[in-house]
């Protein structure tokens, strides 16, 4: 369960606040969407991130393979960039086993 329903007309609430946990949102696009208008055309990401934030998850990152277009050498080299973003990606969610440290 990620949510509860309290009785009585209660707001519902996350309930995956009882440890750290992140995930991560990989998209990819022909086009590439610059940083000013990713707000604007990319609604699928807010609204993944404001669900996943609303149940508990704390730590949200995303992969985006902008730019594969039309040919095959745009889209590996898209592939190709976004492989380099890889380890920021994993370093910033990374979560420690608090049984492990």
């Amino acid at each position: 369960m990620t949510i509860s329903f309290p009785e009585k007309g209660g707001k519902p609430k996350g309930l995956l606040y009882d440890k750290d946990r992140a995930a991560v949102y990989i998209q990819s696009s022909g086009g590439d969407i610059t940083w000013m208008m990713r707000p604007v055309f990319n609604r699928g990401l807010n609204y993944i991130e404001d669900i996943m934030k609303f149940i508990g998850i704390n730590k949200f990152e995303t992969l985006l393979v902008d730019g594969t277009g039309y040919t095959e050498e745009e889209r590996i080299a898209a592939i190709e960039k976004a492989k380099g973003k890889i380890d920021r990606v994993i370093e910033k969610i990374y979560v420690k086993d608090p049984l492990l440290v």
